[in-house]
């Protein structure tokens, strides 16, 4: 993985910190978080939900646009900085070594 691509992902989640604080989310709280890779090969997509599956339910969806392959991968887990730095480098690898795009993740605001 890149140390540009990782350093410009976590300079996104510290905005989206700042706005979850702003709007009372509770970042230790559990909660589903639901990541996005994009592909142009089947195969490529299909390795890439093997390698997350074994952590995450992961679906794969065609498109008929370009990228033509969609990964989702959902969890249950929590936005503390550990948790959201270990993600992030789990799947901006996975988008890596399979030849993929890494979209970002979304996830609710879970008020204290």
């Amino acid at each position: 993985m890149t140390d540009d691509r990782l350093e410009r992902e976590w300079t996104r989640w510290l905005e989206q910190r700042t706005v979850r604080l702003e709007r009372g989310d509770d970042l230790g709280v559990e909660r589903q978080v639901d990541h996005t890779l994009f592909f142009n090969r089947r195969w490529h997509a299909i390795r890439a939900a093997k390698l997350i599956a074994p952590t995450r339910a992961v679906r794969v969806l065609r498109t008929h646009d370009r990228p033509r392959w969609i990964v989702e991968a959902s969890c249950t887990e929590d936005l503390t900085d550990d948790s959201v730095r270990h993600s992030l480098e789990f799947m901006l690898t996975i988008a890596r070594v399979c030849r993929g795009t890494y979209d970002g993740f979304g996830a609710p605001v879970v008020r204290l």
